[in-house]
């Protein structure tokens, strides 16, 4: 009898019931030998269960998550962030301490630039340590939002206290003084330009540049007069001579913005913020045309030609102009401006052209108060009427009442009462595309 040997190769995962360390360890595998007679049957027993299926040796074995709990390596890390943030925090505070420190030694030019440095370091806040789980033995987690307490969040951050520095407070430099009101007349604006250029040039000359950047008042009809006396020359090379009581001049917006800072001083900080951010127009007379007219025939026209080139000059003119007349310049169209006459240029362009029915309706006010011209307002024709817009088919089916009538049939019908609605001009081109 010959005897055929067949070798089995059986692969047995050196732990099956542990997921540790799966792949550390290779396979172990294990060699049968099972003996076959050539006279005998060549097929193999049958074996009551299915072949056995190695496990794979990609991947370790499928088991149940389970819940990873603090250990003491953890308490230590915690530890060690909290303390870290800590000390940044404490690091944050000295910061601020020296620069505060710093702005009290140094003088008045400085003094601002450390405020500054100091308001805009960030300090972290106090931190609040949450309980770890071994703690919080009576803690029950809540299933719903309902009466949970809200804590912190983005609602009213900017209205809070401490988020706000003296830095970042709203400091308006100038409010025009005729609320909703500006200037049209070019004989006016000319005047008041030339107000804006005389009362900069008195205070770079005299105060220098800081003096540009503060906060003017002295909107008062005396403080145009005081600037259109004073003689401004300016020669070919660009030098400006100015001729007259400067010091009436300089006293006079000196003594408006000492009067405003001690308002503010005498305030509370919160109620000056709000007064600065909501300040309102002030009222006060403004020349009339005549008066302009006949000021500037005694002007030499060679003011216009005053060079703005200096940026914060440029800007007190402007911020004074604005505050005068009211006219605002963007600053797109303010940075090509290189002279006073391109500034006026700018400002006395003809307001927008008004409705037809706004004339009309100034006419009938008019006739109104004189009886005389009673006779020319088209209000008063019984065989005219004025709309203030264009009248359409609509109006005129309302005005027979046939309107509602048509509205009823036409959502009967369910088209569109107004416009076209769902039917567009190319509908039987949605149609052949497929679309409804």
């Amino acid at each position: 009898m010959v005897l055929f040997l067949k070798q089995v190769h059986l692969q047995l995962p050196s732990r099956l019931y542990s997921h540790e360390n799966t792949h550390d360890q290779p396979h172990k595998q294990c060699v049968a030998y099972r003996e076959y007679s050539v006279s005998a049957v060549p097929q193999p027993p049958p074996h009551p269960h299915p072949p056995f299926r190695p496990l794979s040796t990609t991947r370790p074995a499928p088991f149940s998550s389970t819940r990873r709990c603090l250990t003491s390596a953890d308490d230590k890390k915690r530890q060690e962030m909290l303390e870290a943030l800590e000390r940044d925090r404490q690091s944050a505070l000295e910061l601020q301490s020296q620069s505060e420190g710093s702005a009290a030694a140094v003088g008045e030019e400085d003094a601002d630039g450390a405020l500054a440095a100091a308001a805009h370091i960030a300090v972290p806040p106090d931190f609040s340590y949450a309980p770890v789980p071994k703690q919080a033995e009576m803690y029950v987690p809540a299933k719903t939002a309902e009466g949970l307490e809200e804590v912190g969040g983005l609602e009213d951050w900017w209205d809070q206290e401490g988020h706000w520095g003296a830095v970042d407070e709203l400091k308006v430099f100038s409010v025009p003084r005729n609320e909703g009101a500006k200037v049209t007349d070019p004989n006016v604006l000319e005047v008041l330009l030339r107000q804006a250029v005389v009362e900069a040039l008195v205070v770079q000359g005299k105060r220098g540049e800081e003096m540009l950047r503060g906060r003017w008042a002295g909107l008062e009809k005396e403080n145009t007069l005081k600037a259109a006396g004073v003689e401004l020359q300016v020669s070919e090379s660009g030098d400006i001579t100015l001729t007259g009581d400067l010091g009436a001049i300089l006293s006079g917006l000196e003594t408006s913005a000492q009067e405003s800072e001690a308002a503010a001083v005498e305030a509370p900080p919160a109620e000056a913020a709000e007064q600065e951010a909501v300040e309102e127009p002030v009222q006060e007379e403004v020349l009339t045309a005549e008066e302009a007219r006949e000021i500037s025939r005694s002007w030499d026209r060679s003011w216009k030609q005053i060079p703005l080139t200096n940026p914060t000059l440029k800007f007190a003119v402007h911020k004074r102009l604005y505050q005068l007349s009211g006219h605002y310049i963007p600053d797109a169209k303010l940075a090509p401006t290189r002279t006073a006459q391109h500034i006026l240029t700018l400002v006395s362009k003809p307001p927008k052209a008004r409705k037809l029915i706004e004339v009309i309706q100034q006419q009938h006010q008019r006739a109104q108060m004189d009886a005389s011209k009673a006779d020319n307002d088209l209000l008063n024709l019984p065989n005219v009427k004025v709309y203030s817009r264009r009248v359409t088919p609509i109006d005129k089916e309302v005005w027979v009442g046939r309107w509602k009538i048509i509205e009823d049939e036409l959502r009967k019908r369910d088209l569109p009462v107004t416009g076209t609605g769902k039917y567009g001009k190319a509908k039987e081109k949605a149609w052949l595309m497929g679309k409804p």
